[in-house]
């Protein structure tokens, strides 16, 4: 079994672009909330809030023409962020057609058909979809209307893994995922087993969500599955773990990616480690498709298998950078479980408090986190609350702490649960 480090990591959120902007704003305790924009309002009596994204002008990033046409912002923003990742992970690209914008991986310690992509979202080219829908509604009314040709190709989730593997000129090893709100996480998770169990060096891993859409199609969809925060008080709005906590906070999206190797193959390279990944799990809960299982049995059962597997005690983790959503249901069955497993001293946040819930991004964004906490030896708080809904060691404020291991978890519509276990590199 081969041990696997983290070598790179790259970012984007309703902060901007790049994990040093996350990093900044998250332990500046600095929200990312405004009020919706006015064409998603079905009542225009209701506030609403959101996480948005800041634009991006993509003709002035690593774009060629023809990826601005072909890819929607799903995938173009899971590029920026695998871009930003390699770089960090010190590894070689040599552009091979400026006009289509391809690189090769150029390094006498890397084999290429040892890579592995593990690419995925929870909706994909939502944009397109909804455009095509419209001009296929025109055509039928008899109106001269142009046709998307790459609708089908910008739509499918699986896009993101194609589209990186293009990019990289890599033939091998290709996946996509799709695990609702646990994409993220269970992606690293599949990436980390893969190299544990050598077949492969090394993966590069990116999850990604874009929810912009005109009329807010996603953000309706959630506030009337009774989901979304229903505050008029921005205070309120996003408050997980609090006792008048009353629904999510949306986000338009974001993106992340990690670079992860067995620890023989970024020593040999002379790679930066990171952390340590030493353990993850997932289970699924059978039980519904939009609510927890209130018992919480499962999600307590892969919490224990992931201790288990890397032969750490509750007492040792340091750190959970909980999933933490602020829905009623949600946060409490999650605070349930880890205080019957963990102890008091335990310091615990959730990340959605300061970026709202970006969906399938959000648990390798909430990874990225957790790897960045560690690093700096600081927790960021876990905003708003005032009223815990328990009485677990929820980090008000942010603090300073020497993390050893900490656990990364995500639970997802339809029931899938996935947490990863980090520990500090010693070298």
């Amino acid at each position: 079994m081969k041990r696997v480090v983290v070598t790179g990591m790259g970012s984007y959120t309703s902060y901007g672009l790049g994990k040093d902007l996350l990093w900044k704003n998250l332990i500046a305790n600095i929200p990312a909330i405004k009020e919706v924009p006015v064409s998603w309002k079905i009542d225009p009596n209701r506030k609403g809030f959101y996480a948005p994204l800041p634009k991006l002008d993509y003709r002035t990033l690593d774009f060629s023409k023809s990826e601005i046409l072909q890819f929607e912002p799903v995938t173009l923003n899971a590029l920026l962020s695998i871009e930003e990742a390699l770089k960090q992970a010190n590894i070689n690209l040599v552009k091979l057609n400026d006009k289509l914008n391809r690189y090769v991986i150029k390094d006498k310690h890397i084999d290429v058909d040892k890579i592995g992509i593990f690419g995925g979202t929870g909706i994909g080219g939502i944009e397109t979809l909804s455009n095509a829908t419209i001009q296929f509604a025109e055509v039928r009314s008899g109106k001269k209307v142009r046709l998307d040709a790459l609708s089908v190709a910008k739509t499918m989730p699986y896009n993101i893994a194609a589209a990186s593997g293009i990019k990289l000129s890599l033939h091998h090893n290709i996946n996509s995922g799709t695990y609702a709100c646990a994409t993220g996480t269970i992606l690293i998770g599949k990436a980390f087993e893969s190299i544990k169990n050598a077949t492969i060096d090394m993966a590069i891993i990116c999850a990604s969500e874009y929810a912009d859409q005109e009329v807010g199609l996603l953000y309706n969809s959630f506030f009337y599955g009774n989901t979304l925060t229903k505050s008029d008080d921005i205070t309120k709005a996003n408050i997980p773990f609090d006792k008048n906590r009353n629904g999510f906070l949306f986000s338009e999206g974001g993106a992340g990616a990690l670079v992860i190797e067995s620890l023989e193959h970024a020593k040999k390279r002379g790679a930066t480690i990171l952390a340590e990944i030493v353990g993850f799990s997932d289970t699924f809960d059978g039980y519904n498709m939009v609510s927890p299982d209130l018992t919480g049995a499962y999600i307590e059962k892969m919490l224990l298998d992931l201790l288990s597997k890397a032969s750490v005690m509750p007492e040792e983790i340091s750190y959970i950078n909980a999933h933490g959503t602020g829905t009623i249901k949600n946060d409490e069955v999650e605070s349930l479980v880890l205080g019957k497993i963990f102890n008091r001293h335990t310091a615990i946040n959730s990340t959605k408090s300061l970026l709202g819930h970006s969906i399938s991004a959000s648990g390798i964004i909430e990874t990225i986190t957790t790897i960045l906490s560690i690093q700096n030896k600081k927790i960021h708080a876990n905003n708003g609350l005032k009223d815990p809904i328990s009485d677990l060691n929820f980090v008000k404020e942010p603090i300073d702490l020497d993390i050893v291991y900490a656990i990364s978890e995500s639970f997802a519509f339809g029931g899938h649960n996935g947490a990863l276990l980090f520990k500090k590199f010693i070298k």
